[in-house]
């Protein structure tokens, strides 16, 4: 038995690992990003059509961004589901809406994040969840994603 504890424990330790080295990876992604975007502010007028051509807002005329295409539910632990999804052309945030089978009588929204994931909680076990996510930007938000439906373990 202490065997299964520990390699569980190990696990755990380079799941832990990877996910500071994704989140470094993406910060520092997320800064070459904004440096080129701050680049192209150099190079393009604010009413300059060509933004769209780097699926960026024209900062003069923002439009709301596409819809999110679609969105994998994966369990994460007792009473956690762990929503992820596509980035969504124009999008600068996500909110992210749960509605628990039974219990919510239309969808709410949860939080909003600047991530492509968010992790529900303390949700009840054995309960069917539906899961939408709208892309939003300073300009509105778009049409809520498909469904993905889960059971909460």
């Amino acid at each position: 038995m202490s065997e299964f504890r520990e390699d569980i424990n190990t696990k755990k330790a380079d799941q832990e690992t990877c996910k500071k080295v994704r989140d470094a990876d993406l910060k520092a992604l997320a800064r070459r990003v904004s440096g080129t975007i701050s680049e192209l502010g150099q190079v393009l007028g604010a009413a300059d059509g060509r933004w769209e051509s780097f699926g960026l807002n024209i900062p003069a005329h923002p439009t709301v961004p596409e819809p999110v295409t679609a969105v994998t539910l994966t369990p994460s632990g007792p009473g956690r589901l762990l929503a992820e999804w596509p980035h969504a052309r124009r999008a600068t945030r996500y909110l992210a809406w749960i509605q628990i089978t039974g219990t919510d009588p239309a969808p709410r929204l949860v939080d909003d994040t600047r991530e492509l994931e968010f992790l529900f909680k303390d949700l009840p076990t054995g309960a069917t969840v539906k899961v939408q996510i709208a892309a939003g930007n300073p300009a509105g938000e778009a049409a809520l994603s498909p469904v993905a439906t889960a059971v909460v373990g």
